[in-house]
């Protein structure tokens, strides 16, 4: 398995299994987090995600209008897979 162009540190795989885990307990697949959460960044302005066939484009559309939880965030946050800097949308004001 490679990550960013060099074989993978064999703590990466069990990272996304992890990452991916979460996800699935809030119903959001990992893809649709993974598009999203850049975007809490004031910095950035968009996200460019790779596509080869008409099918990874009606996929990634799908999963770019995900609903996704604030609390998935905080769960990442408590299993320790998400940074406590790391910026991510506020949960509703009528959420104590």
């Amino acid at each position: 398995m490679t990550y960013d162009y060099a074989p993978a540190d064999p703590r990466t795989p069990e990272r996304a299994r992890r990452l991916a885990a979460v996800c699935e307990a809030h119903g959001v697949p990992l893809p649709a987090a993974a598009m999203r959460f850049p975007l809490h960044r004031p910095a950035v302005a968009g996200v460019v995600v790779g596509m080869r066939s008409a099918d990874e484009v009606r996929r990634n559309a799908e999963a770019y209008d995900t609903t996704i939880p604030a609390e998935l965030w905080a769960d990442l946050r408590s299993e320790g897979l998400l940074d406590t800097r790391a910026p991510v949308p506020a949960p509703p004001a009528d959420v104590p």
